[in-house]
Order: C-alpha cells, then structure tokens, then sequence
C-alpha cells in the first residue's frame, strides 16, 4: 500500500521517540510525529472558538497491545494521558492526548 509506506517514511524521518505507559504500567518506547497546534473549531454555535489539541501519527504495531484511553505518554518532557484513538485503516493511528 503507497500510503502505508509513504506514513511509514514520514514517521521513520520526521517522528520523534516517546514513551507509552499502559494503566498496568507497561513502558514502550514508541517513535511518532508529535502536534500541538492551535485549530479553530466550531461547534455548530456559529462561533469560533480556539482549540489546543496535542496529538501523536504513530504505527498501530509499535503499540503495547493492551493499551486503552487513560493510559500515560511522555513527549518532550511532558505527560499526557490517552483521550481517544483513531486508527486510519492503513495500519496507524492517531492518538488525541489530554495534559495531566
């Protein structure tokens, strides 16, 4: 799959190393390509309302299998925790991260 590959390029050059710790306190050195910008979301209000989301791009296979929302990540020397997960049906995901 040429998206698979190309994401797999991307993370491999651009991604940097954190770390995945699960609720059992298993840690996984994982590579990804961390986001923390501002986006401009609305709501259906018709309002604009400004948004920071950090966010990791990772592979699915570089996860700890028994993984699920509430778990820890360290980036760049902060600590997050898992809100949600989107798999993108290639074979990696995106993680929506919480501060802690």
């Amino acid at each position: 799959m040429p998206f698979a590959k190309a994401a797999a390029d991307m993370i491999a050059k651009l991604g940097e190393d954190f770390t995945y710790i699960t609720e059992a306190g298993e840690e996984t050195t994982v590579r990804g390509v961390y986001e923390d910008q501002y986006q401009e979301v609305d709501p259906q209000t018709q309002v604009a309302v400004i948004s920071q989301q950090p966010m990791l791009f990772c592979r699915l296979q570089d996860l700890p299998e028994t993984r699920g929302r509430g778990d820890r990540i360290t980036v760049r020397g902060e600590t997050y925790r898992v809100r949600e997960e989107q798999p993108d049906g290639y074979g990696n995901t995106d993680i929506y991260l919480h501060r802690v």
